[in-house]
Order: structure tokens, then C-alpha cells, then sequence
């Protein structure tokens, strides 16, 4: 999990602000303009900060967040796997399918799948 912790000396406030309107607006449509100007930063500073205190930049800290919500949404069985795509902020099944294959190795049908049959059997 992507959960960042500052340390108490370093509050990082642009970072702070940044995280705050990312995960409050996570499946919405977000460009690095509107993060800056939520954070009161440009967006080179913004950018500077951000990957400073994150270790990642907002892009990929936004698809990794969105990634992880997906798995979270596919672990109960209650979605459709298109419904999931769409409600983590995808616009195109195709782009969320590569992208969740990527970080998790498998299609988001194949882990709905597993994860369904998993809570009869276990399989792992």
C-alpha cells in the first residue's frame, strides 16, 4: 500500500494538501493544475515536493491508489468488472485492464474470479 507517513518534524504542507485533494477527488478527473492550485503551489513545486516526500510523482501515485481501490472493489464480488474500471476513474476498460495487469500480474476478470471462488474455497 501506498500510504505515506511524514515524519512529525516534516509535515511537508504542500505534500499534505496535495494528498488530501488527490484522495478526496481520487476518481475524478485530476491534472497536476488543479493539485497545485490545492496545495498553493506551482506546479513545478508541486512536482519537486511531491516526489521529495512521496518517492513517487502524483500521476503515478493517482494510478497506484486507483489500482489498489480497484483490487479492493474486485475482492467483493459485487461489481462488474467494467462497473470497477469506471468507478476508479477509467475512462477506457482497455487502458485499466493493462494497467491493473501490470502491477498485479493477472486481468481484473481473472482476479474477480479467483477472489469469488476464494471465499468458498481457499486457494492459496
Amino acid at each position: 500500500s501506498m500510504t505515506v507517513t511524514f515524519p512529525a518534524d516534516n509535515k511537508g504542507t504542500v505534500t499534505v494538501r496535495a494528498l488530501r485533494f488527490i484522495e478526496s477527488n481520487l476518481f475524478e478527473d485530476i491534472d497536476l493544475e488543479k493539485i497545485a492550485e490545492a496545495s498553493f503551489a506551482s506546479v513545478s513545486t508541486l512536482l519537486r515536493k511531491f516526489k521529495s516526500d512521496v518517492g513517487v510523482t502524483p500521476y503515478v501515485y493517482i494510478k497506484n491508489r486507483r489500482l489498489e481501490e480497484a483490487l479492493r472493489l474486485l475482492k467483493t464480488g459485487q461489481h462488474p468488472v467494467g462497473d470497477v474500471a469506471l468507478l476508479v476513474g477509467y475512462e477506457s476498460f482497455g487502458a485499466f485492464s493493462e494497467a491493473f495487469k501490470e502491477k498485479y500480474m493477472q486481468s481484473p476478470s481473472n482476479y474477480k474470479n479467483l477472489s469469488v471462488d476464494s471465499t468458498f474455497v481457499d486457494v492459496f
